[in-house]
């Protein structure tokens, strides 16, 4: 959006917010852009099947361009550049205008005085192009003729009738679909006079206008309620107003800041209030809320309705996963199969109006309805309508996935304008390695032989299934074959985990090639020669489409192996082999999505030491804060336990001593707690322990594979005031990490262990190239992932300045130097060597503190504790 600003405004709080000069002229599009939100009609598809990547469409666009210079010579050109811009007045502004540019790169350009001009498109398919969804072809067209018609007045605004002396009064517009299967050439032809393109040129740059008009009055009446808009509550929280002056800082200069402040601070709208509010005085056009857990993303929803009653006029939304919305579960994104993907396009734009007229949130729900109404794709509905909102909330993959992130809003050109606020920022460590590693293993192609072979696999005939395997079961076993040589080599100590199974990728690419052909021409020879999209062949559709996604995700992974990445080699079973293109550090993948953004602000309870998450996240320029919690630490007891080992060896002779200290601390004082474990594991054992000596208490605990209604159940349970309940749950779990239990909801945490990551290949191989790096990898790879863990974990107890509550830290490592180092400063710890001294200690804690009167006692933060991070404060020697 275009703005000129100077000045100061006040923010309705008693604070001044400086206001720096923008000025922008206009932007730039490509032609695709604008094909795909002006052209675009008919049914939604499915992406599946026939995947060209880069590199092969590059290759045969070489190819087709050779073929055309050696058959035109000199009245041939490929890659020709073409714009053009155009002036937009803004409604309701008579000098206020925007300049669009849109530019493009024709493919080939034949000026020839006996055959006119020819402007040519090239697309890089497999199989026939009559496969090629209507949608696409359409789209594909209007591309060529906004091509065409650029080129025409890039030489002439008025459409003059000759260019280089070639008569133009019709262009030839071609389209050549390349199929890499046969190396055949697809042309279609179509003759159009310059008028036709002139008006289609028109036409699209129209419609657009329409929709920036709209959006431009939308913003203009935005800015005006968030110039008068106060902070939503009564006052800040400690420390709550120096957080979002440095978010607003950080927004206005277009930087990048990483905060580290204590739970019960008010990070989510201390960070959403001032970024908000920038969007009516900086260059700043959508923000960007990333979450890694659903009960942030409630957090933000729940910020953005207390904005809104503050009379922040913003739109905002979330996205939601495409399989926890889809209202056709096991149908595929295509017209033929989903009566909400049928039509789509056709009936988006209704919907998308009637979600933007509301003054709400647009959530799950409120999406969901609208979706039903008018027929339409829920998730695809919430990506359209976000194009035209100011906040969107959603998951770390839709930003970073490699895979799966929004195009839309990342792509072509970058995302100006647009800043990220990443929620619990700590959790993008391992969420970026997984979302940027691969595995393939054995078991999958294994399955699919099985299944071709299995009565559920409803192909017609015996030769159907012949067939498939024929075309199907070179391919696997040479996959198969690969995987058992590079096991081989690492039993033999020959195998190199710096470098990619160059063998297996030609192996996993060869497969991938055979799974798009039988999906995309169905089974040739057989009974139905015909795609494997049709209704007597959802099994072998599925199959071959559940490996296609996952070797070709290992493919795509595999372009990205630098140093940054190892290949693991992992035996499972005796007939399983699986390889893990594992990146051991997200550090310069995460660069590459902030850089693209204008401004990034990262936010946890818990980054210490700055060394581990600077290594890890990036952002060598990032400014680093953290804020000292706002609370009285008298309300809070930390209490280290030494006496009771956790090692894994130790922890069946110590067992019995732990649940003798949590019997001890919890009948301390009647109340709620928390038990974190390591693992799932140990937390059983000591639970059935624990319960066989205390059957009448109210104790919960977490499995593996909780459900959603059981995940609620464990927490409403620490809601209900009459009963007390003391919990189980894993450190980095759902229940230790991200949850609000405020008050006598939760008195206690009970830390076992120091949270270390299991001992295994995966974290070896990080330890390895950290100390590769001249690092500690130990502590890159264990302790300092265990301790935030623990440190996310201890975080439940104090969430509001009515909290009172205990920490127990289990393990004599918690008494050793480098841990006591890397603790929080401001924790007040006691250290108990027995039992008798941890029961007396907890007992004079709760003797001496009382919601009545430990109000105003003890060290406080305030907002002038907000710390420069220039170094690791915390981190000490050995």
């Amino acid at each position: 959006m275009v703005r000129s600003l100077s000045g100061s405004e006040h923010t309705g709080s008693g604070h001044t917010v400086a206001v720096r000069v923008v000025t922008a002229p206009g932007f730039t599009m490509s032609v695709r852009q604008l094909v795909e939100r002006c052209c675009i009609e008919g049914d939604l598809h499915a992406t599946t099947g026939a995947r060209v990547s880069g590199r092969e469409g590059t290759r045969a666009h070489q190819r087709v361009q050779r073929h055309r210079l050696q058959s035109w010579g000199d009245d041939y050109q490929s890659e020709v550049q073409v714009s053009s811009t155009f002036a937009l007045q803004k409604a309701g502004a008579s000098n206020d205008q925007v300049r669009i540019t849109i530019r493009g790169r024709l493919d080939g350009l034949i000026s020839s005085p006996s055959d006119g001009l020819i402007v040519e498109e090239i697309k890089t398919i497999r199989g026939e192009p009559d496969m090629i969804p209507l949608t696409l072809q359409r789209l594909h067209w209007s591309q060529v003729m906004l091509y065409a018609a650029m080129l025409l007045r890039e030489h002439d605004h008025e459409f003059l009738q000759s260019v280089d002396g070639v008569d133009t009064s019709a262009v030839v517009l071609r389209l050549c679909y390349f199929d890499l299967q046969s190396g055949e050439e697809h042309i279609q032809a179509r003759a159009q006079s310059c008028e036709q393109l002139s008006t289609h040129l028109t036409d699209h740059v129209d419609r657009y206008s329409d929709i920036l008009r709209k959006d431009w009055e939308w913003q203009r009446q935005r800015d005006e309620q968030l110039r008068a808009m106060s902070f939503p509550m009564q006052d800040y929280r400690p420390g709550q107003y120096e957080l979002s002056r440095v978010v607003y800082r950080t927004l206005r200069d277009q930087g990048m800041t990483y905060l580290q402040a204590p739970t019960g601070l008010g990070k989510t709208l201390g960070c959403l209030f001032p970024a908000v509010k920038a969007l009516s005085y900086l260059a700043l056009n959508r923000v960007f809320y990333l979450t890694a857990r659903q009960s942030a993303v409630a957090n933000a929803e729940r910020a953005m309705s207390q904005l809104r009653s503050a009379r922040a006029s913003v739109r905002s939304i979330s996205i939601t996963a495409r399989e926890k919305v889809c209202l056709t579960p096991g149908a595929r994104c295509d017209g033929e199969e989903c009566q909400y993907a049928k039509g789509y396009y056709s009936r988006r734009s209704d919907a998308i109006s009637q979600l933007l007229a509301t003054d709400a949130h647009m959530g799950m729900f409120e999406i969901d309805q609208v979706a039903r109404s008018h027929r339409v794709c829920p998730f695809e509905l919430s990506l359209d309508t976000a194009r035209h909102t100011d906040v969107i909330i959603c998951d770390y993959n839709y930003a970073f996935d490699p895979v799966i992130y929004l195009r839309r809003f990342f792509d072509d050109p970058p995302a100006a304008g647009q800043a990220l606020l990443i929620d619990e920022v700590h959790n993008l460590v391992d969420r970026g390695r997984e979302m940027f590693s691969a595995t393939l293993s054995t078991a999958p192609m294994k399955q699919l032989v099985t299944d071709v072979r299995s009565d559920e696999f409803t192909l017609v005939s015996p030769a159907d299934e012949a067939s498939l395997m024929h075309r199907l079961g070179p391919t696997l076993g040479l996959a198969v074959t690969e995987f058992h040589e590079i096991l081989q080599q690492v039993e033999n100590s020959k195998f190199d985990t710096h470098t990619l199974p160059a063998a297996l990728l030609s192996a996993v690419r060869e497969l991938c090639l055979t799974i798009e052909t039988l999906l995309f021409d169905g089974v040739s020879g057989s009974q139905f020669d015909q795609p494997l999209h049709n209704e007597r062949s959802d099994a072998a559709d599925d199959a071959l489409l559940s490996l296609y996604f996952v070797a070709l995700r290992f493919l795509r992974v595999s372009e990205w192996f630098d140093e940054s990445y190892r290949t693991l080699v992992t035996r499972n079973t005796a007939d399983d082999v699986s390889v893990t293109l594992m990146n051991v550090n997200p550090a310069s993948m995460l660069a590459a999505r902030f850089e693209q953004a204008s401004a990034v602000i990262g936010f946890s309870a818990t980054l210490s030491p700055k060394t581990y998450f600077q290594t890890m996240l990036g952002g060598g320029s990032a400014e680093w804060y953290r804020f000292t919690p706002p609370f009285p630490s008298s309300h809070q007891g930390v209490f280290v336990v030494p006496y009771v080992s956790t090692r894994w060896r130790d922890r069946r002779a110590s067992a019995d001593r732990l649940v003798d200290l949590i019997e001890g601390v919890v009948q301390t004082e009647p109340g709620n707690y928390l038990v974190c474990f390591p693992s799932y594991q140990y937390l059983a054992d000591i639970h059935q322990r624990y319960v066989q000596r205390n059957p009448t208490e109210h104790v919960l605990r977490q499995c593996s594979d909780d459900e959603q209604g059981q995940q609620q159940d464990f927490l409403d349970a620490f809601e209900n005031a009459s009963r007390a309940v003391t919990g189980f749950a894993v450190l980095g779990g759902r229940f230790s990490e991200g949850i609000d239990l405020v008050g006598r909801r939760l008195i206690g945490v009970i830390v076992v262990g120091v949270g270390m990551p299991k001992i295994g290949p995966e974290r070896d191989l990080i330890r390895e190239h950290f100390d590769d790096e001249g690092m500690d990898g130990f502590r890159m790879a264990y302790q300092y992932p265990g301790l935030n863990r623990v440190l996310q974990g201890a975080g439940r107890v104090i969430r509001s300045e009515q909290d009172i509550g205990i920490i127990c830290l289990v393990d004599g490592r918690f008494a050793r130097l480098d841990y006591t180092t890397l603790l929080p400063r401001e924790w007040q710890k006691i250290t108990c060597q027995d039992q008798e001294t941890l029961i007396r200690e907890v007992t004079r804690f709760w003797k001496n503190v009382t919601s009545d009167d430990a109000g105003d006692e003890g060290h406080r933060g305030s907002v002038d504790e907000c710390v420069h991070v220039d170094e690791d404060v915390y981190v000490g020697g050995d």
